[in-house]
């Protein structure tokens, strides 16, 4: 596991600033199994905490021979490829961004030969200049770039810098489940199931300027009003 994050409960601050960092041959790279209590039920509890992330240039990736041989309650794997790049449960703000270079050239958050890209419940997200190749099934199931269960996620460029975020070479693109979803300026290639959103009432889908190339399906929505 390359970092685990774990917050004082009373504190109305916490603050996680990443920048610049390679996580290679992780089964986790970052990994929250909870930041705070209940908050995205409680609106009181969300308002009082702010998190900084500054989540820019990050890497997620298997390299080499991968993994160790697995420790106590690790899975075994053939492959031995890492499982997931970003997970988190009950996060106010994921907010992942590329870093701009002196040449206006940015460097984006890379997600490659993952089983998840980033898996998350009851959390909001805003995701720009990201890039996610070869996820795919490593560990017996579907592999997805982007998984949110409960809560939103805005997919979006990063203007004037960059465009928007990049899908390849995947089994599915972006999966929410009951969540909020606003895509705009993503970019799909040969990504099996482009976009799925599970809307189950609790939810919607938002879609603009998007390009979703060589797909067995582009979209699939369902449970909802439409989109």
């Amino acid at each position: 596991m390359g970092i685990e994050v774990i917050t004082n409960f009373s504190a109305n601050t916490t603050t996680l600033d990443l920048r610049w960092t390679d996580f290679y041959n992780n089964y986790y790279g970052i990994y929250s199994r909870k930041f705070h209590p209940d908050i995205y039920t409680s609106p009181s509890k969300k308002q009082n905490v702010s998190l900084s992330p500054g989540f820019r240039a990050l890497n997620f990736q298997k390299k080499g021979e991968g993994l160790l041989e697995a420790y106590s309650g690790m899975p075994e794997t053939p492959e031995a490829n890492p499982h997931t790049g970003i997970a988190i449960t009950n996060w106010p703000i994921l907010h992942l961004f590329p870093s701009p270079t002196t040449r206006n050239l940015p460097t984006p958050n890379n997600f490659d030969q993952l089983q998840f890209g980033i898996r998350a419940y009851k959390s909001d997200m805003m995701i720009q200049g990201s890039e996610f190749y070869d996820i795919t099934d490593y560990y017996g199931e579907a592999g997805k770039c982007i998984y949110l269960e409960q809560g939103n996620l805005e997919l979006t460029s990063f203007f004037p810098v960059t465009g928007g975020c990049l899908f390849s070479d995947s089994d599915y693109g972006v999966h929410t489940r009951s969540a909020n979803l606003d895509a705009k300026n993503a970019y799909f290639d040969e990504i099996d199931y482009g976009i799925t959103a599970e809307m189950h009432r609790l939810g919607d889908a938002q879609i603009y300027d998007c390009s979703i190339d060589y797909n067995i399906k582009g979209i699939s929505a369902s449970g909802g009003a439409g989109f």
